[in-house]
C-alpha cells in the first residue's frame, strides 16, 4: 500500500528537544511523494537526529507529534482523504516508528517493543518504588492537573489549545466553532479564511468585509476574479464577457475578455447561424448575445421580417409576389415569391379575399390563419384553407387563376371570418356561413353542396344543425334582419 500524501507541513516547531539552529524538515520528503513506505523511516530518523536530549519519552514525545501532524495534513489535503486511508498510514507509520525502534541503537540502550506506544513514564521495579508507586502517581497528577488549569486559565494559551484541537480535529465545522468563540483570535484570520475557501462568492466577500487587512485578501480577490471568469469563458458571448469587465475591469483576464469581444463582433458565422431559419427567439438571442456586431443592423432587419406581416401589405409593398390557383371548392393553392435578402414571415388572415379572373368561378375566401416563413428571393408554394364565395358560380380548378383582396367586398364577411376560425367551426358550418352572407343562401338552397364518392349523387354536407349554427353566427355578424332557413 501506497501511504497518502499531503501538502507540506507548516514546521516542527512544537517538537521536543529540537536542537536550536537546526533546519526544520519538511513532513513528507520528496521520495515519499513517490510512493515509498520506507521513506517514513528517514522522516523518523531524521526527527530523532534533531533532538537535543534522545530519551525514550522524547522520542515518544516527538513520534506522537509526527503522528498527529500527519493527521492534520491529510485531512487538509486534496483531494479528500477518506478515514480509513488515513488510518491506514498511521498503521504503516507506526509500523515504521516499532522498526525503527527495533533496528537502531539508541544512546539510552532501551528498544521499543512492537506492542502499540505507551505514553506511560517508565517504572521502576523495586520494593520501594512499587511501595510509594501509587503516592508519586497521585502527587504527580494532581500537579499536572494543576498546572494545566493554571495554563488553560490564560487565554493566549487557550486560544492556542482550541486552535490546536480545531486543526487536530480535521473538520470544517471545528474551525467554525473556533471562529465562533474566538472571533478575534490569534488564528481568526487564517481560521475565517479556511471556511470562505469551502464556499462561494458570497463567502469570499464575506471574508473581505470581515477581515479587510487579512493575511489572505490577495488571494480572496484572485478567487473571486477567477470564479467571475468560469462563466464569460464559458459562454463566450460579448453580453457574458462584458458583464466580467464591469466586475472586473482590471482583472486578471480583462485583457483576454476585450480580445475577445472584438473578435465575436467580427464573427460571421454568429450571425448566419441567428439567422438561417428566420426565427425571431434565434436573432433576439443573438441581438441580446452579441451586443455591437457588424450585422446588428442586419439581424433587427431580420428580425422585423420575421414577425408575420399581412399577405395583401407584403403585397403592396412588393416584398412579395403572390399567385393563386384553384383547388375545389376547401382550399386555394398558392404560390409566394420572397423578393427581399431577407427571412419573411407572411400571415394569411381568415376573411382575405380571392378574386377569380374568370367570373363564371367562384371567389374564395380564406377561413384560418395560415403563416409561412419564406427564405430571402425564394419561393413557397401552400394550400390554404378557403370557402366559395359565389354559390352559383362554378367551382374553381387549376386552370383558375386568382388575384388577392385585403377583405371581401361584404363587411359582414370580413368580421365573420375571423370568429369562425377563432371557434374553430367545421367546414359546413363556414361554408354555409359565407354563402348566407354572399348570396343570401336558404336552407334548400345551401343542399347544393354534396359529398360524392363515385361522381354520381351524393349525400348532402350541409346539414340542418349546420345551416342554424351558420345561420346563428351570421347574425351576430350581421347589421341586417336574418333570413329565415327551414
Amino acid at each position: 500500500m501506497s501511504p497518502i500524501t499531503g501538502g507540506p507541513a507548516q514546521g516542527f516547531d512544537d517538537l521536543p528537544g529540537l536542537r536550536e539552529g537546526a533546519a526544520k524538515p519538511a513532513l513528507w520528503p520528496s521520495a515519499l511523494e513517490r510512493g515509498h513506505m520506507d521513506e517514513y523511516d528517514i522522516l523518523i530518523g531524521n526527527a530523532v537526529a534533531r533532538l537535543t536530549e534522545n530519551t525514550t519519552d522524547t522520542r515518544r514525545e516527538a513520534y506522537q507529534r509526527l503522528r498527529a501532524r500527519m493527521v492534520i495534513e491529510l485531512r487538509l489535503s486534496s483531494p479528500d482523504v477518506t478515514d480509513a486511508e488515513i488510518e491506514e498510514n498511521l498503521v504503516e507509520f507506526d509500523r515504521a516508528i516499532i522498526r525503527f525502534e527495533q533496528n537502531s541503537a539508541q544512546p539510552s540502550g532501551e528498544r521499543f517493543s512492537v506492542a502499540p506506544i505507551s505514553v506511560a513514564p517508565p517504572t521502576s521495579t523495586g520494593p520501594a518504588a512499587r511501595q510509594h508507586r501509587p503516592i508519586r502517581l497521585r502527587v504527580i497528577a494532581g500537579v499536572v492537573l494543576a498546572g494545566l488549569a493554571v495554563l488553560y486559565s490564560i487565554p493566549p494559551i487557550r486560544d492556542e489549545l482550541t486552535w490546536a484541537g480545531a486543526r487536530f480535529d480535521g473538520r470544517l465545522g471545528a474551525v467554525m466553532d473556533y471562529n465562533r468563540d474566538w472571533p478575534h483570535g490569534r488564528h481568526s484570520d487564517e481560521g475565517a479564511w479556511m471556511i470562505a475557501q469551502f464556499g462561494n462568492a458570497e463567502a469570499l466577500n464575506a471574508y473581505l468585509q470581515d477581515h479587510p487587512d487579512g493575511r489572505f485578501v490577495a488571494e480572496a480577490r484572485q478567487t473571486l476574479d477567477t470564479l467571475a471568469w468560469r462563466p464569460a469563458d464559458e459562454d463566450d458571448t460579448v453580453l457574458a464577457l462584458q458583464a466580467y469587465l464591469q466586475r472586473y475591469p482590471n482583472g486578471a483576464h480583462a485583457e483576454e475578455a476585450r480580445q475577445r469581444i472584438e473578435t465575436a463582433r467580427r464573427n460571421e458565422q454568429l450571425y448566419v447561424e441567428a439567422v438561417q431559419h428566420g426565427e425571431p427567439a434565434r436573432i433576439e438571442e443573438f441581438l441580446a448575445n452579441f451586443p455591437g456586431h457588424v450585422r446588428e443592423a442586419d439581424a433587427r432587419t431580420t428580425l422585423a421580417n420575421a414577425t408575420p406581416r399581412d399577405l395583401f401589405d407584403l403585397i403592396q409593398e412588393g416584398a412579395i409576389e403572390a399567385h393563386g390557383t384553384g383547388a375545389g371548392i376547401e382550399s386555394i393553392s398558392m404560390t409566394l415569391h420572397n423578393t427581399t435578402p431577407y427571412w419573411l414571415a407572411v400571415l394569411i388572415p381568415p376573411g382575405t379575399f380571392m378574386v377569380a379572373r374568370d367570373t363564371s368561378a367562384q371567389n374564395m375566401v380564406t377561413t384560418e390563419t395560415q403563416v409561412i416563413r419564406i427564405r430571402p428571393q425564394s419561393d413557397a408554394s401552400v394550400s390554404i384553407a378557403a370557402a366559395c364565395a359565389n354559390r352559383p358560380r362554378d367551382i374553381p380548378y387549376g386552370d383558375d387563376q386568382f388575384t388577392i383582396a385585403r377583405t371581401p367586398p361584404q363587411a359582414d364577411l370580413a368580421r365573420l371570418m375571423p370568429a369562425l376560425a377563432d371557434a374553430h367551426a367545421p367546414y359546413a358550418v363556414r361554408q354555409a356561413a359565407v354563402w348566407i352572407l354572399s348570396d343570401d343562401a336558404d336552407y334548400g338552397q345551401l343542399g347544393i353542396l354534396v359529398r360524392s364518392t363515385n361522381g354520381f349523387g351524393g349525400s348532402r354536407v350541409i346539414l340542418t344543425e349546420a345551416a342554424r349554427d351558420a345561420n346563428h353566427r351570421r347574425r351576430r355578424h350581421q347589421h341586417h334582419p336574418p333570413r329565415h332557413l327551414a
